[in-house]
């Protein structure tokens, strides 16, 4: 869900899928799906108080897909993937440019896969440190905020990203979901150069 730059500013590259959010409202209230006390997707059969997602978007969560758990009622849970695209522009050098990201474009109503190219992502490190990107679930997100996950990885970026995973993830003990991170690392290095020629 977020970049964080050379400066530890993080920075949201996709939008989360929930409820409430208001396209996404909009795509489940046209299938019939059950939105409970306005923020949770409700079961489409059994009973939405004991039954109910965070997430309007999954991978797994069969009991709200399977036809034998819905009875042929449209529950709204989605797997298909909401995909932006954005040029990566990883400034090595001294420069301008700040870390701005255009808002998050709107899904469209149909539940199939949705995907968006939008303007370059201007990540700056002008410190020729590294630029990490950290994909997490929302049971990370949930606890996490994009600047308490910036300060975890300041303090490891002396570590693999597999340390850093690890850091995050324990950032996110007082989670009540499933917690899952991956961090990848962006070399901002300059390219070695050729030992000249004797």
């Amino acid at each position: 869900r977020a970049a964080v730059d050379a400066e530890r500013v993080p920075v949201d590259v996709s939008e989360r899928h929930r409820p409430s959010n208001a396209s996404e409202r909009k795509r489940l209230e046209e299938c019939g799906a059950v939105i409970y006390k306005g923020q949770r997707l409700g079961h489409p059969k059994w009973n939405a108080a004991l039954i109910n997602l965070g997430v309007s978007r999954a991978i797994g969560d069969l009991f709200f897909k399977d036809e034998q758990h819905c009875a042929g009622a449209c529950s709204g849970l989605s797997c298909a993937p909401f995909i932006v695209s954005y040029p990566l522009s990883l400034c090595a050098l001294p420069c301008a440019c700040t870390p701005d990201l255009p808002p998050a474009p709107s899904p469209a109503s149909s539940p199939s896969s949705t995907a968006f190219t939008s303007s370059p992502l201007q990540l700056c490190s002008s410190t020729q440190s590294d630029i990490y990107i950290i994909l997490a679930t929302d049971g990370f997100w949930d606890t996490v905020s994009g600047e308490g996950a910036a300060a975890v990885l300041g303090r490891n970026t002396h570590r693999t990203p597999h340390r850093i995973s690890e850091a995050l993830t324990r950032s996110a003990c007082g989670s009540r979901d499933n917690v899952t991170v991956l961090v990848v690392r962006l070399s901002c290095a300059p390219p070695l150069q050729a030992p000249p020629a004797l």
